[in-house]
């Protein structure tokens, strides 16, 4: 597909690649498609635009030798320039998490950035590095640099306006490029091809191989476990990296039906398995999962709640049905009371029943009678509903055309949103815990909100994750991504606002739903049934 300029740099953000084509700007190409690219629309400047960044709905745009500039992708096909800082000398990648924004500036090191308003980005500090700061990234509170015949230099930004240098490590040739992730460091190391440096301990970086590249390693990006090498001469190489933070896969249990969704209780697992219903599950040996009850449910089973000795089960245009599970191995059919047009997902809070309908939105039912849930009310988000999470006196309702939108149900009756966060790719699942919530984003990764004020979600970060985020899970410290062919992402968020990809369990066909039960983790493929995993991974 050809575009003015020359292509220096590419970023990829909701279903759109943004191209730095140099004198020729920034271009928007609609990769929905990916082999039928389509140019859409771009935005321009009289400098040279050489590195691109994207975060949370904006790209940052590196002016060669010159200047940052802030570029809204709300539109995706209209990029359009709301900032920008002047004059940054040397200036040829930037790389941005959070608020924080580092630029490497060739010879004059690194400059550390506040983008926390992003139409005024504000210089924090200067870091006078050794060697040409040539390739920038971050991973939680340290910056690596790529710094030329100087090697590769970590540096400590848990306060951005005070950066310091940790540690040092000599690369064999000229590093050009660098990506890090899980422990390691990927230096594109120019003659010397492709550099792998351990960085689990920040203090002590070692050396753990080199790859041989048949001309120049220019640039480096990361895929999964692998590597991705630009030889300037001889094209892109892709190299297995191994990365040692892969959950070890336990069991594998193959169900009879679609499964769709897996419910973790305090005496039973249950499982949501699209035409052969629900299936309750022994876990006793995680190694050798095993089915050891189950009932049928009108149609396909999608999602399932419990509440008290009642399982309630979503059974798309069916609507719900209820399970006695006083037995909690033996569930017994107690009813369809006919709830919702068509039942996507559903919830539950007390004596309250939520019911995802997609387009029909959120219906709100009483249960003190579980046998005859009362309706209470209707909840019509701006697009389409198939997930929820409940939260005291709040519903976050995952609105997969539109974003998040917060809603007050003090009085069920009385539905009331107080605030909606626009997400670019839709929402496909929400978990909230503690005073965060964690949406998963479909191609947009994961996005996490600060609902310490419950009413007013606040985003604070996002990470990328490779497939297609369709669910998530949470414990104290990490995030259980259920993304589509790439499986289980496993992500570090004991620093929620610099989240990091830590792991991943692969898929058998295409994750839906993951869940947490015990020190496992357990992911519902579409056609390939449940897989157990360990909780821990190295790190």
């Amino acid at each position: 597909m050809p575009a003015p300029g020359t292509a220096y740099d590419v970023v990829c953000s909701g279903g759109y690649a943004y191209i730095a084509g140099g004198f020729g700007g920034v271009h928007a190409v609609d990769v929905a498609t990916p082999w039928n690219p389509v140019l859409r629309g771009g935005v321009s400047t009289p400098g040279e635009m050489y590195a691109l960044a994207a975060s949370s709905g904006r790209l940052y745009v590196v002016e060669r030798n010159a200047s940052v500039r802030v570029v809204s992708i709300a539109d995706p096909a209209n990029p359009a320039i709301i900032g920008g800082i002047e004059y940054i000398p040397g200036a040829c990648d930037i790389a941005v998490s959070g608020s924080v924004a580092v630029v490497a500036a060739g010879g004059n090191g690194l400059e550390i950035l506040d983008v926390s308003v992003p139409s005024l980005p504000e210089r924090l500090a200067s870091l006078d590095t050794p060697g040409d700061a040539s390739g920038v990234c971050i991973d939680g509170d340290l910056v690596f640099v790529a710094a030329g015949a100087a090697g590769l230099h970590i540096v400590d930004i848990s306060t951005p306006a005070s950066p310091a240098v940790v540690r040092s490590i000599d690369t064999p040739g000229a590093a050009l490029g660098v990506v890090a992730a899980d422990g390691y460091a990927y230096v594109a190391d120019r003659t010397d091809g492709l550099f792998i440096a351990d960085v689990s301990d920040p203090e002590s970086p070692r050396n753990t191989g080199t790859v041989d590249l048949p001309s120049e390693a220019v640039g480096a990006a990361l895929a999964g476990s692998r590597a991705l090498l630009v030889d300037r001469d001889a094209g892109l190489h892709v190299v297995e990296c191994g990365i040692r933070a892969s959950a070890p896969l336990i069991g594998v249990l193959d169900t009879p039906g679609q499964a769709a969704a897996v419910l973790v209780s305090k005496d039973a697992v249950y499982l949501a398995d699209g035409t052969d219903g629900v299936r309750v599950l022994d876990l006793s040996d995680p190694a050798a999962p095993s089915i050891v009850g189950g009932a049928d449910v009108p149609g396909s089973c999608y999602s399932i709640a419990r509440s008290g000795g009642v399982l309630y089960a979503a059974c798309g245009e069916n609507g719900v049905a209820l399970f006695d599970c006083s037995i909690p191995t033996a569930p017994v059919p107690a009813g369809s009371p006919g709830l919702a047009v068509q039942a996507f997902g559903v919830a539950v809070s007390d004596t309250l029943l939520f019911v995802a309908e997609g387009i029909g939105g959120i219906s709100i039912y009483l249960i003190e009678s579980p046998g005859a849930p009362l309706l209470l009310a209707a909840y019509a988000p701006k697009g389409a509903a198939f997930d929820m999470a409940v939260r005291g006196n709040m519903l976050y309702v995952a609105d997969s055309q539109y974003g998040i939108e917060a809603v007050d149900i003090t009085d069920p009756r009385a539905p009331r949103l107080t605030a909606a966060a626009a997400v670019q790719e839709g929402i496909a699942g929400l978990e909230a815990s503690g005073t965060w919530l964690y949406a998963a984003a479909r191609g947009g990764g994961v996005h996490i909100f600060d609902i310490t004020a419950p009413a007013f979600p606040v985003e604070t970060a996002s990470v990328d994750t490779p497939g297609y985020a369709a669910d998530v899970a949470a414990d104290d410290r990490y995030l259980y991504v259920a993304d589509g062919t790439a499986g289980i992402q496993i992500v570090d968020v004991s620093a929620p606002a610099s989240p990091r990809l830590a792991g991943n369990v692969p898929s058998g066909d295409f994750t839906m739903h993951v869940a947490v039960a015990g020190d496992v983790i357990l992911a519902a493929d579409r056609f390939a049934g449940v897989r157990v995993a360990a909780k821990e991974c190295a790190r």
